[in-house]
């Protein structure tokens, strides 16, 4: 079965590897994280940290308007802010079997402002 998922232990990058040494050193070599969406919030630390850093502030509006374009390379491969607020990053395919994924392909991201994807 394929999948794809924003972030899989199976991503053969530099950042993926680092981020489980990094997880693994921390909470054991056999654990994983435990979803997608906990290494997007990861991700969004960095993010946040880097636009209240560029806004000189941590005021919700300053810091939102500081978060358009900026882009953080993770775990999950670059994630970039857009002017409408969302996020456009790779979604990696996987092939699911059993209980463990193998990396099959990460296509190039899509714009989230496209219609295509609306």
């Amino acid at each position: 079965m394929l999948t794809s998922l924003p972030y899989s232990s199976a991503i053969p990058t530099d950042a993926a590897e680092k981020f489980l040494t990094v997880f693994g050193a921390e909470y054991g070599s056999d654990a994983l994280p435990g979803s997608g969406e906990s290494v997007g919030g990861y991700n969004w630390l960095f993010m946040y940290k880097a636009a209240a850093e560029k806004a000189g502030t941590t005021a919700a509006d300053e810091v939102a308007e500081a978060l358009v374009g900026q882009s953080y390379d993770g775990p999950t491969d670059v994630m970039t802010m857009t002017d409408s607020h969302h996020v456009s990053q790779p979604m990696t395919i996987v092939k699911r079997d059993g209980s463990k994924n193998s990396f099959v392909s990460t296509p190039e991201s899509l714009d989230p402002n496209q219609p295509a994807c609306g």
